[in-house]
């Protein structure tokens, strides 16, 4: 019995050998820079956040004043499909979420405000949507709710009151949602007048095996190997910024930004580059690998790269590429 059971131990081992192996000369079916199923790849807002005038009294009565922003999210569906994709952009203000809809008030949400919504058919796997949060109807039905979350969160503001937006999206039976987080600086005594209004990251320049691509450019690729880099941005935008601590000093800090790579066709590795070695005190590599299985079917795609700062900037760019075969 002891000798059945070791035999069929070592074939059980045996086959899992040989599908790990078949699975690397494949590739993975399912990683996080492989566009093949619907999904939300970035949200950006802009401004990224907003520092509140010292002159606003939130006791007053009057409406917190705020800027114009400007919303995108990138989404991601199969190539090989052709259907619309139903979006809606939400805005609420809960310390707690990143999704505003679908929640209501007995779940410790509340209200929402819609900013937008539409329709698309996501073109080589991408597709970009837009909203505009900042008009007076707007503004007067989100007045409420932020004074209703600042009566709802503990600490006032300090740290940042969250605008969160919401970003749903929905196509044939799936629904997907994503959100991100407008901070609201507050006036706060002593640190506020280091407080300074974060912005956006620069859009990354993508170089193609050492080449820089511009947008409209058509990369063709052959082999299943191919190096990809941003070229590096001014170190002089990269931000020091200062946030309250609750010792009532003021935390400085530094921008490092980070990479995340997206592709229609094989896969990233590494999907984010970028960023900071708080080991080493050094900047990390964003160089990354494109991975073409072997199994890569030959045409045309696209590759995402998304910039964060780490305090909420976010943009991206996109780049068409054409594969040509092994």
């Amino acid at each position: 019995m002891r000798a059945r059971v070791l035999t069929a131990l070592t074939a059980l081992v045996a086959s899992a050998l040989a599908l790990a192996a078949a699975a690397g000369c494949m590739g993975p079916s399912d990683t996080a820079s492989k566009v093949h199923d619907l999904r939300i790849l970035a949200i950006s807002a802009d401004p990224p956040d907003y520092v509140v005038p010292a002159s606003w009294d939130p006791n007053s009565g009057k409406p917190a004043p705020i800027p114009f922003f400007r919303i995108r999210a990138q989404l991601g569906d199969s190539p090989s499909t052709r259907r619309t994709l139903n979006w809606r952009i939400t805005t609420c203000s809960q310390p707690n979420a990143l999704r505003c809809e679908g929640f209501g008030s007995d779940a410790g949400v509340g209200e929402y405000l819609l900013v937008g919504e539409g329709q698309g058919v996501a073109v080589d796997g991408l597709l970009e949507v837009h909203a505009e949060l900042g008009n007076l109807d707007q503004l007067l039905k989100l007045q409420p709710l932020i004074e209703d979350a600042l009566k709802n969160d503990p600490y006032f503001g300090f740290g940042g009151l969250p605008l969160v937006v919401s970003v749903h999206v929905w196509a044939d039976g799936e629904d997907i949602f994503g959100g991100k987080r407008i901070p609201f600086w507050l006036p706060i005594p002593k640190a506020y007048e280091e407080i300074k209004a974060n912005q956006m990251p620069q859009v990354p320049d993508v170089l193609f095996d050492g080449v820089l691509a511009l947008p409209g450019d058509v990369v063709r690729i052959k082999g299943g190997r191919y190096p990809l880099d941003v070229f590096p941005p001014d170190p002089a935008l990269f931000e020091t910024y200062f946030v309250p601590t609750f010792k009532g000093e003021l935390a400085e800090l530094h921008e490092s930004w980070t990479y995340a790579w997206y592709t229609t066709k094989g896969y990233f590795s590494a999907e984010t580059t970028g960023g900071w070695d708080s080991i080493m005190k050094e900047p990390l590599e964003t160089k990354t690998m494109l991975q073409l299985p072997v199994d890569t079917t030959p045409g045309p795609f696209q590759i995402l790269c998304v910039v964060r700062d780490g305090r909420g900037g976010e943009t991206w760019t996109v780049r068409d590429a054409e594969f040509l075969g092994q």
